[in-house]
């Protein structure tokens, strides 16, 4: 997915950070009030400065852009209690991580909603984005989790789904991408969920 002098230096994880983080792209530091408490994400504003600086790095390369969308997260709050809900948000997070690779720039969105992600990945052409949402849905449908219900009683959460709406970078703009991720994302839960929607022009 990178080729020349485009591939950055792995910074690990997609980003994972319990602290300090400098990103592979640029010289800036983020520090952990950007990082997201569940989850250990960026935050949606740090999300999209690491994600901007990514993208003066790809030249004329395409990039994509994914938006998940946990489908009916919500019943998993509700049956077992919130703490269990984020024990499972932080074990799909790091499945996440691991399926985006160490250059893939993984975010999740904080405001008005607990279940949606980001993910950049860079200097990458749709096929090879298609491939990689593709290997985060598997990845996700299989991961089974141990938690503490609010009874006390331990319950294992499994087959959580997501809908991904993609987007293509093509000039070093974040804001048509995530429109198209947006849009694509839309279709994507009205025509059942669990499933991967590409952009209208596509």
């Amino acid at each position: 997915m990178y080729t020349g002098t485009n591939r950055p230096p792995a910074w690990g994880s997609g980003g994972h950070s319990t602290g300090t983080t400098d990103c592979a792209w640029c010289p800036i530091t983020f520090h952990a009030r950007a990082v997201d408490g569940v989850t250990g994400l960026p935050e949606r504003s740090s999300w999209e400065r690491r994600a901007g600086h990514a993208l003066t790095h790809t030249g004329t390369e395409p990039s994509v852009l994914l938006l998940l969308d946990l489908d009916r997260f919500r019943a998993v709050n509700d049956a077992h209690g919130r703490a269990a809900g984020d024990v499972v948000l932080a074990a799909l997070a790091g499945r996440l991580r691991e399926a985006v690779g160490a250059t893939g720039i993984v975010g999740r969105c904080t405001a008005g909603t607990c279940d949606e992600f980001l993910v950049l990945l860079p200097a990458t052409s749709l096929e090879a984005g298609l491939a990689t949402a593709r290997t985060i849905r598997a990845r996700l449908g299989t991961t089974e989790v141990t938690v503490r219900s609010a009874s006390g009683h331990p319950v294992v959460v499994e087959g959580v789904t997501a809908s991904i709406g993609v987007g293509v970078c093509l000039d070093g703009d974040l804001h048509e991408p995530l429109r198209q991720a947006d849009v694509a994302l839309l279709r994507a839960k009205h025509a059942g969920r669990d499933r991967i929607a590409l952009p209208s022009w596509v």
